[in-house]
C-alpha cells in the first residue's frame, strides 16, 4: 500500500535524506537559514512539525521573521500567508528536513507552502498540487521578496 507519509525503513535510509544530511552537518555553523518551498496552502511554517504545542527556544525570532516574510509577500499581490508552527498550523509530520535543520543548529528554518490557498485574490484554491501555469509568475513574484527578507535578516543579524 502506498502512503504519502511513509517514513522509510530507518532514519536517513533514503539517498536524498542522506545527501542532505551530508551537506548540512559539516556546514551547520555557517548556514544561517534553511527554507524549503512546497505547495500548497499559502503558509509560512516554522519548527517544530513533529508534534503540536512544541516550539524551539527562539520561537519569537522565527515568528517575527515569518511575519516579515508574510508582509513582503502581501505587498506584491495582496496574498496573505498564515505564519505558524508546522505541527499546530498544518499537522504533525515527523522526519521533515525543516525539523532536522533546526535540530542541528540552523537559526532560521521555514517551510513555505506556496499557492494555491485561500489567502489570495485569485480563484485558485481548488487546484491543489496542480496549479495552472497562469499562477506560476504571480507566485514567483510574491515569493521572491520573502526570500529577500530572510536573506536580509541573515545578513543583518537576529532581532
Amino acid at each position: 500500500m502506498l502512503s504519502e507519509t511513509y517514513a522509510g525503513p530507518s532514519a536517513f535510509s533514503e539517498i536524498e535524506a542522506t545527501n542532505l544530511m551530508k551537506f548540512l552537518v559539516p556546514h551547520n555553523n555557517t548556514i544561517k537559514a534553511y527554507l524549503t518551498l512546497h505547495s500548497y496552502g499559502e503558509d509560512i511554517l516554522y519548527p517544530w512539525g513533529y508534534a503540536t504545542g512544541t516550539y524551539p527556544p527562539d520561537v519569537n525570532d522565527l515568528i517575527a521573521l515569518g511575519h516579515e516574510m508574510g508582509n513582503a509577500i502581501k505587498a506584491v499581490h495582496g496574498t496573505q500567508y498564515v505564519v505558524g508552527d508546522s505541527g499546530d498550523a498544518l499537522y504533525p509530520a515527523s522526519g521533515a528536513s525543516d525539523d532536522y535543520s533546526k535540530s542541528i543548529g540552523i537559526k532560521y528554518v521555514y517551510t513555505v507552502e506556496l499557492r494555491p490557498g485561500d489567502g489570495d485574490n485569485d480563484d485558485d484554491e481548488w487546484y491543489g498540487f496542480d496549479l495552472p501555469a497562469k499562477f506560476i509568475k504571480p507566485t514567483a513574484e510574491e515569493t521572491f521578496p520573502a526570500l529577500i527578507a530572510a536573506a536580509n535578516r541573515v545578513q543583518n543579524g537576529p532581532f
